[in-house]
């Protein structure tokens, strides 16, 4: 694990970009196969109620989460200067340390409210991790973006190995206090390994200089934080509607589908993310934006797209045999949500040009817009019965305007949409081949659909190796 960016070094000499992004990776992979394979001895260990309630904290958290620091830390990788971005890391951590002890009075006057609307078994407890958990997770992000910045990819690649070894002790060793255990684990875990991260020297911060950098990134808070807040309320919300509306174990339901269809996202897609906003302002200065976009893009269309189909096709199926039969039903929401997480999978890297071409103000009208066509999915589901047909339109919802949404981060960057989608289309062709084999199956017999899917993972294997030495050849323009 030390020795990732040597690795790396020795395996992509010719691409820093691809290099920097397997460094990220790295550590990102060991923790994220950890989960991956502890996930079906969880799923045996808790009920669907018991990840529902893991599922509700959790969104509780991501949401307070983006207000906590009003999104300064996001400009940290941005000024040309060490001296700019150390003040603006000192504004993003005194908002931080204020925001988390207002969260923390308030909680006096309204967790009593907070427990009895979702029902939390032992929630005096519980409801005090938030705060905790807001001012470990809040920490860990600031520091993670001085990292990005110090390009110190290694050492945040080693957190998260850390992270996920300490969500899985708690979890595991503490079972038998059901949702409560994996609460738990879910909070220390977010704070395993934060002391190896990058420090800044802390000498050129003044109180001046801090109110200069408070106001000269001003659009963060005024655009990022609620466009940020829109943007994760939406992803969310689903998870508080289902249940405060239906029941905690559709909540369950769906919070496991979305942590297992996900994890390429967590794995590879944020890891590409923060090595493209370390590159993308000097790209942007050099006028080479476009290139680093597309060739970002580009690769990651054809990394998810087989996946993907493989998903639609027997996602009951795969859920069944993983996670055990009570998860079926996380199976059929599995089949309606992987288009659209696979559009969020190639296109979260760059959300971030919001940030390098200052739009968040048009950032923020996106996710406002689409967070209202959520809730109005949702309630649709819910006046007519069913929470597959909640599903089903949230998904439409979801596959409409990230299509949208990236085909406009494409035009800001002065990118080609028609490359965007001609990628998409070479994609879903190649995708299709692959699937020939589990398609064959399914048509003859498809209580054998296991021998089908493995001559499909043969050849979707054979496309990853081609992408591989693809990545690692000479590139014609350097990104």
């Amino acid at each position: 694990m030390v020795n990732i960016k040597k690795l790396n070094a020795r395996m992509f000499p010719k691409n820093s970009f691809i290099r920097n992004v397997a460094t990220l990776a790295g550590g990102t992979i060991g923790g994220q196969l950890l989960l991956l394979i502890a996930a079906p001895i969880l799923t045996r260990l808790y009920n669907p109620n018991d990840f529902g309630l893991l599922a509700v904290y959790s969104s509780f958290l991501a949401i307070t989460l983006i207000i906590s620091t009003f999104r300064y830390e996001l400009a940290i990788p941005l000024p040309i200067n060490n001296s700019d971005a150390e003040n603006i890391l000192a504004v993003s951590f005194l908002i931080h340390c204020l925001s988390t002890s207002i969260l923390i009075i308030s909680l006096f006057f309204m967790k009593d409210k907070i427990i009895e609307i979702f029902n939390v078994t032992n929630g005096d407890w519980i409801i005090w991790l938030l705060p905790l958990g807001v001012f470990i997770g809040g920490g860990y992000a600031i520091l993670t973006q001085w990292s990005v910045r110090q390009k110190s990819f290694s050492r945040i690649s080693l957190t998260k190995f850390f992270q996920s070894v300490v969500i899985l002790i708690v979890q595991f060793s503490g079972y038998s206090y059901g949702g409560n255990a994996l609460i738990l684990g879910q909070t220390l875990g977010q704070g395993a390994g934060v002391t190896s991260l990058a420090k800044p020297k802390y000498r050129r911060i003044s109180f001046e200089q801090m109110r200069i950098m408070f106001i000269r990134y001003s659009r963060f808070p005024k655009f990022s934080m609620p466009g940020g807040l829109f943007r994760v309320a939406g992803v969310e919300l689903p998870v508080i509607f289902f249940a405060f509306y239906f029941d905690s174990a559709v909540a369950g339901f769906y919070a496991l589908t979305l942590r297992v269809l996900s994890a390429p996202i967590s794995l590879l897609g944020s890891a590409v993310g923060q090595v493209f906003i370390s590159d993308a302002p000097r790209a942007h200065r050099e006028k080479r934006l476009a290139v680093l976009v597309e060739s970002v893009t580009s690769k990651l269309i054809h990394i998810g797209f087989p996946v993907t189909l493989i998903i639609i096709t027997i996602g009951p199926q795969l859920f069944s045999f993983v996670f055990g039969k009570d998860w079926t039903i996380a199976g059929d929401f599995a089949r309606w949500l992987a288009l659209g997480l696979y559009l969020v999978f190639i296109s979260s890297p760059i959300t971030t040009l919001t940030t390098v071409l200052e739009k968040q103000k048009e950032g923020l009208y996106f996710h406002m817009f689409m967070l209202l066509f959520r809730v109005v999915a949702l309630y649709c589901g819910y006046f007519l019965g069913s929470d597959m047909l909640a599903i089903a339109l949230l998904s439409i919802v979801n596959i409409l305007g990230r299509l949208f949404f990236t085909c406009w981060l494409y035009k800001i960057s002065e990118s080609k949409i028609r490359d965007f989608l001609f990628e998409n289309l070479v994609a879903l062709i190649i995708g299709l081949i692959t699937l020939i084999p589990l398609l064959i199956v399914m048509s003859v017999s498809p209580d054998n659909w296991s021998m089908g899917l493995g001559g499909t993972i043969v050849l979707v294997l054979a496309r990853y190796v081609h992408l591989y030495k693809g990545s690692i050849r000479p590139p014609h323009t350097t990104v």
